[in-house]
Parts: C-alpha cells; sequence; structure tokens
C-alpha cells in the first residue's frame, strides 16, 4: 500500500508540474491578448466589453495557474511524507521561511 501510494504521489506530483508549466503558457498568452485588445480598442477596432472579456480571461487562467501550484505543492509535500522524507525543512521552504541557526 505505501508503495501504491508512492507511485500515486509521484504522479501527481509530475501531472501537477506539468499543468503549471502549460497554464504559465496560457497567462503569457492572455496577457499579450489584453494588450491587443487594448490597442485594437484605442485604434477604435474594439469595444471596451472586448478589452473587459480579455481580462476575464486573463484573470481566470491565473487563477488556474495559482491552483495548479498549490496543487504541485500538496503533491511534493505528499510524495515527500510517503517517501518518508518530509522533515521541518520542507515545511519551512513551503511557508516561506528562512531556517534559524542555532
Amino acid at each position: 500500500e505505501k508503495s501504491l501510494k508512492l507511485s500515486d504521489s509521484c504522479g501527481c506530483r509530475r501531472a501537477a508540474a506539468q499543468r503549471a508549466r502549460a497554464l504559465e503558457q496560457t497567462v503569457a498568452s492572455s496577457r499579450v491578448s489584453v494588450e491587443a485588445t487594448i490597442k485594437s480598442m484605442t485604434a477604435g477596432v474594439r469595444t471596451n466589453l472586448d478589452v473587459i472579456n480579455a481580462r476575464e480571461r486573463l484573470t481566470a487562467a491565473e487563477r488556474e495557474l495559482l491552483s495548479a501550484r498549490y496543487t504541485h505543492l500538496r503533491a511534493f509535500l505528499r510524495l515527500r511524507f510517503h517517501a518518508g522524507a518530509l522533515a521541518e525543512t520542507h515545511l519551512m521552504q513551503v511557508a516561506g521561511i528562512e531556517a534559524r541557526k542555532p
């Protein structure tokens, strides 16, 4: 059972990392789309509604990216836990806390 949990955790971590990378590209593309839509609106080709829609798509992509990063982080911790290699330093690293030297 431990081997199965370890294998599942590894697969989840890998899938979450791939999803996060793909969503990073989606966010970058959405940012370009917002900029292009704003320029088109300035030129009179697009409307404010088009800009709002482009910004909504960007916000949705950013939200999905954050969710994917969170899933990846949880999968990383779960993998370490099931491998018996989860240490306090990993938790501190995730929390953004620097380890204090005694």
